[in-house]
C-alpha cells in the first residue's frame, strides 16, 4: 500500500466533495449541462487511461526483447516523502508525484 498516496486522497476528499457540490449547484444546475461536463470528463479520462494502456504495451515489448521477461515482483517502496513531493519505486520504476496537487 503505497500509504502517502492513501492519506493524500483521504485528506482532499471531504473539500471535493462540497467544493463540487457548490459547483454542480452554482454554476451547472441545469441537467443537461451537467451531463455535457461529466461526458467531457470521462472522455479525458478514458483518453488518458487509453494513451496509458498504448504507453504501458509499447515498454513491455521493449523491455521484453531487450532483457527478456518482464518481472512479476509487486512491491511498493516509498523512497521519500514530504508534502511538497512523493517519490516510489514500483516494478524497477521510479514514480513522483505532489500530495499538494492530488
Amino acid at each position: 500500500m503505497l500509504w502517502p498516496l492513501t492519506m493524500a486522497v483521504i485528506i482532499g476528499t471531504l473539500p471535493g466533495v462540497f467544493i463540487g457540490a457548490w459547483v454542480r449547484i452554482e454554476y451547472l444546475p441545469n441537467p443537461k449541462n451537467f451531463k455535457f461536463f461529466v461526458g467531457f470528463v470521462l472522455l479525458y479520462i478514458g483518453w488518458r487511461l487509453f494513451m496509458d494502456i498504448v504507453k504501458s504495451q509499447n515498454k513491455h515489448k521493449n523491455k521484453s526483447s531487450a532483457s527478456g521477461p518482464v518481472s512479476s515482483s509487486h512491491v511498493v517502496k516509498v523512497k521519500t516523502s514530504t508534502v511538497r513531493q512523493v517519490k516510489f519505486e514500483y516494478d524497477g520504476e521510479t514514480f513522483a508525484f505532489s500530495p499538494l496537487i492530488i
